[in-house]
C-alpha cells in the first residue's frame, strides 16, 4: 500500500520556525563568539570571575577605591 504524505501550511510554518531559530543560534554563535566567558556566574555586574581548570570559578568583588587620607594605611 502506497501513502502520501501531503505537507500542509502547518507543516510549512513549523519548518520556517525551526530554521529561523537554527539561523538565529548560528548568527548569535558566529558574531558573538565569547559570549558564554563573559558571563559573571549569577553574581552582581561588579564582580569578578575567574576560570580556573577543575571545579567552578572564582569569583571576588574588588576593594573599592577611596580617595578619603584617612581610610589609607600608613
Amino acid at each position: 500500500m502506497y501513502w502520501r504524505y501531503v505537507i500542509t501550511r502547518g507543516d510549512i510554518f513549523g519548518i520556517l520556525i525551526i530554521v529561523v531559530l537554527l539561523v538565529g543560534i548560528l548568527y548569535i554563535g558566529t558574531m558573538h563568539p565569547g559570549l558564554a566567558e563573559k558571563t559573571n556566574h549569577g553574581f552582581a555586574p561588579d564582580w569578578t570571575c575567574l576560570p580556573v581548570d577543575k571545579g567552578d570559578p572564582v569569583c571576588f568583588r574588588p576593594p573599592i577605591q577611596t580617595t578619603d587620607p584617612s581610610n589609607q594605611p600608613k
